[in-house]
């Protein structure tokens, strides 16, 4: 069954009949690499760009204790453990490294003798084109704009126009066009020139990198020039004397020391490059990616708000991640020069949940930005954790930049999973499309120097294997051993290195010794039926992360079917409402974290406990989380309609508790991280004001994805998870499975009616399809050839397949019904307390 794109996701355009005013709450254009957030303050169109290598790479650090100290002292005097990690917290400045903005470019409406006044201002993003649109109007006129960032090289490209003019109008007008970059005192000043029309700011920082940002206006004469420490501005005149109507382009360019050993150079090449290639045609190479890239995977649901989510987010995403640099927290979607956490490369979770979701959607170009940075990277880790640690193998840092130096120090350093978070994402590449040469090349070495790490970490104490010491992260006791994040994680990336000595052949001298410890694995520590955060905890522990799930994702060690899936299931459920210290509102079952709801939801999704999924899809994640710029609020919050009520809400139930105590035990109950409680936001404009980050977004599309197709252990399953909110009628296109199955397959009236699956690679496909009526299960190949798989226990079909073979079984009464597609409009979703969640934004200004 096949899914029009174009009729779909275009239905889903993102609208604000009132344009957003501020750029957290703004529109995301960007080609991966280089974008803008797009919004209208006072009086203006405006432009956050960024570029992903722009960074501050000056790491302050304070010395580090040697890994055989810390050992040292945790045998002798564990006393002074927390005092001496606690030297490497101080810094010797104030300055931050990370990555930091561009600057922004500010079109202003018309100025003129009498200052003219708003009648209405509104924004449109057309997802299938990748464009953003706006317009305003004044007393006696409407101009638009169009908006969209290049994918071949770093230019964003507007358009100006006139939509309507007052039949009247026979006096000029001023538009002022301002180039600016906010002064960090901690990079110094930039250079701000016109040059041969060009206008440039060139920022130069202490460490010798630089870039410069410039740009031309072409199709209208520029009126004047005015140069500012920070910033320039042009002006252009709109003369309806002489002409009815006006249309004219600006085109901006950024280029970095990594581009080139001249970025004004390449900068001045791209633009003089776009004004000679002209609009039209940049505007159809740019309409033309984004069809081939919506042709790679699609779905539709009855539920229209959850499925412009998933189109939504895909879209973000893919404007945020393309190209040779990984992005950091915030991805392209940060204005600030000092963003929360500094906005780099978190490997607690951070990083690997935000390329959880490039496997299943087909997308995994999205993911080469990840790989060849931390791919480059490793030689660096490899030789940092030789001095860090004194260990042959690779500790991949817990927070970095792109140069791959550990930011952190204390306490944190000691958190041991990142490793296996980054491994597993690796391993995943391999397991999608089956390319051995990318195993050898790319993937193996992780693998490796991840096994080695963690065997170095390992020891039997009598006859029992200890792994450790490390720390839960943010949370416990710390040393701490057989941490179940860790467990969850170094369990699968061994498995996986031993496999990938069986493709390839390869003998090992790690081998060995990595079998030896699997056979004699530690269980999972768990008490009364609920896993624990550590063997080292003992007893139930207030918790910051859900990492005590880590084997059912991403280490896929329990699912539904898992003996443990009971105990999984347990801990899930208290997770929230009795384990948890990052504790959202007086009265609410819900977290004040960013990471939590994304990891709980695929954690309930994979052990098919649909209710819940639900409960935090719907009320916590849409509810609490989203803006309506289809962003997630990296901090959630709530909407309350009186002081008194907010004010309720804020008081905790519980005892207050330091955010992070490593020193001494948070005891379990209804404790509050008053940190994170008064981080919340308690308004529709203070959810509006929240950056967004990329983890929330992709762990969002992999979760959807699951209650659609999973895969993994050799198996993919069909609509395991399907929640009631999705609706009865669902189907999918060419979702991607473990084995380089594209599958495809619809649900009509909750019962699986229609399954396709293309063999990229050939090979075995096991096949379990839930929700069907038939008994026997027969496929047609694309040329009508009959194939009966074998069934295996449980519901579970298989068959031998052929490179490049699609083949389709259709179940009883299947219709092939085209679900319809709605005109594009703001979605409103009514969550549980009566409060309109929206998706866009309704009301124009002269409607209010």
């Amino acid at each position: 069954m096949r899914l029009y794109r174009k009729d779909i996701i275009s239905s889903h355009n993102l609208i604000f009949e009132t344009a957003p005013d501020i750029w957290q709450n703004g529109f995301p254009v960007g080609n991966g690499h280089f974008g803008a957030m797009v919004y209208q303050p006072e009086g203006s169109i405006e432009f956050a760009v960024s570029k992903l290598d722009v960074w501050d790479r000056r790491a302050d650090l304070p010395p580090r204790v040697p890994f055989s100290e810390i050992k040292r002292i945790i045998a002798e005097e564990p006393e002074n453990l927390i005092p001496l990690l606690a030297t490497e917290s101080k810094r010797m400045s104030g300055q931050l490294p990370g990555p930091k903005p561009c600057g922004k470019l500010n079109i202003s409406f018309d100025k003129g003798f009498i200052e003219p006044t708003i009648f209405d201002k509104t924004q449109t993003l057309n997802l299938y084109e990748g464009i953003c649109q706006g317009s305003y109007e004044i007393s006696t006129k409407q101009m638009g704009f169009t908006a969209f960032v290049s994918p071949y090289k770093n230019l964003l490209v507007v358009k100006m126009e006139d939509l309507w003019t007052d039949d009247k109008l026979k006096f000029a007008y001023i538009q002022e066009i301002t180039l600016s970059r906010e002064i960090d005192h901690n990079l110094g000043m930039p250079a701000v020139f016109h040059k041969d029309g060009l206008s440039y700011i060139r920022y130069k920082f202490p460490d010798g990198f630089e870039y410069a940002m410039a740009f031309l206006v072409d199709g209208i004469d520029v009126h004047q020039m005015e140069l500012y420490p920070d910033s320039l501005k042009i002006k252009v005149m709109l003369d309806y004397q002489k002409k009815r109507r006006y249309s004219y382009y600006i085109y901006l360019a950024v280029a970095t020391s990594i581009d080139s050993e001249d970025p004004q150079d390449r900068v001045c090449d791209i633009l003089k490059t776009a004004k000679e290639e002209g609009y039209i045609v940049t505007e159809r190479k740019h309409k033309r990616w984004w069809r081939t890239f919506w042709e790679k995977s699609a779905v539709q649901f009855d539920n229209k708000f959850i499925e412009a989510l998933w189109y939504f987010s895909l879209y973000q995403f893919a404007s945020s991640s393309r190209g040779d640099v990984a992005p950091g927290l915030f991805g392209l979607w940060n204005a600030s020069k000092n963003p929360p956490w500094c906005g780099d490369y978190h490997g607690d979770i951070n990083m690997a949940m935000t390329y959880w979701s490039i496997f299943s959607t087909n997308h995994i170009e999205l993911g080469e930005p990840f790989f060849k940075t931390f791919g480059k990277l490793l030689p660096v880790f490899k030789k940092q954790t030789q001095e860090l640690y004194q260990i042959d193998g690779v500790k991949f840092p817990i927070a970095t930049l792109d140069t791959g130096v550990e930011l952190c120090g204390d306490y944190y350093r000691m958190m041991q999973c990142t490793t296996g978070f980054y491994a597993l994402i690796f391993w995943n590449w391999y397991l999608y499309t089956k390319d051995k040469k990318v195993l050898e090349k790319d993937i193996f070495p992780v693998l490796e120097e991840g096994a080695k790490f963690y065997l170095a970490l390992t020891e039997e104490k009598d006859g029992c294997v200890i792994i450790g010491p490390s720390w839960a992260p943010e949370q416990g006791p710390i040393p701490a051993y057989n941490v179940n994040n860790d467990l969850g994680l170094i369990k699968p990336l061994w498995k996986a290195y031993v496999e990938a000595c069986d493709i390839l052949k390869k003998s090992s001298p790690y081998r060995e010794k990595v079998e030896y410890y699997l056979r004699r694995f530690p269980e999972y520590p768990q008490k009364d039926g609920e896993f624990l955060d550590s063997l080292t905890a003992g007893d139930f522990i207030g918790l910051c992360h859900p990492g005590l799930l880590a084997m059912v994702v991403p280490g896929n060690d329990v699912d539904s079917e898992s003996p443990l899936a009971p105990v999984a299931l347990k801990t899930l459920h208290n997770f929230l409402s009795e384990r948890t210290i990052r504790r959202s509102f007086r009265g609410r079952i819900s977290s004040a974290c960013d990471l939590t709801w994304p990891w709980l939801l695929a954690v309930s999704v994979r052990l098919r406990d649909i209710s819940y999924a639900e409960h935090i899809l719907m009320d916590i994640a849409i509810s609490e989380f989203l803006k309506p710029n289809g962003m997630f609020a990296f901090i959630g919050g709530g909407i309350f309609r009186s002081r008194e009520e907010k004010r309720m809400a804020y008081k905790p139930e519980g005892a207050p508790v330091p955010y992070i105590s490593p020193s001494e035990f948070i005891p379990a109950g209804k404790c509050v991280a008053i940190h994170a409680l008064f981080a919340l936001s308690c308004s529709k404009r203070g959810k509006e004001q929240m950056m967004s980050m990329l983890q929330q977004p992709s762990g969002f599309l992999y979760a959807i994805d699951e209650m659609l197709l999973q895969s993994y252990g050799g198996c993919i399953r069909i609509f395991p998870a399907v929640p009631l909110c999705l609706g009865k009628n669902c189907a999918f296109d060419k979702l991607l499975a473990e084995g380089g199955f594209e599958v495809s397959a619809t649900m009509e009236d909750r019962k699986t009616v229609y399954v396709k699956i293309r063999s990229l690679c050939g090979g075995i496909c096991r096949l379990k399809m839930y929700n069907i009526k038939e008994e026997k299960i027969v496929f047609k190949t694309s040329t009508g050839k009959v194939v009966k798989p074998e069934k295996l226990s449980d519901g579970i079909y298989q068959w031998d397949t052929v490179k490049g073979e699609t083949y389709i079984w259709k179940g009883r009464g299947f219709k092939k019904v085209i679900q319809k597609v709605e005109s594009p409009s703001v979605k409103v979703f009514i969550d549980l307390r009566g409060n309109p969640i929206t998706y866009g934004k309704k009301g124009h200004i002269f409607e209010e």
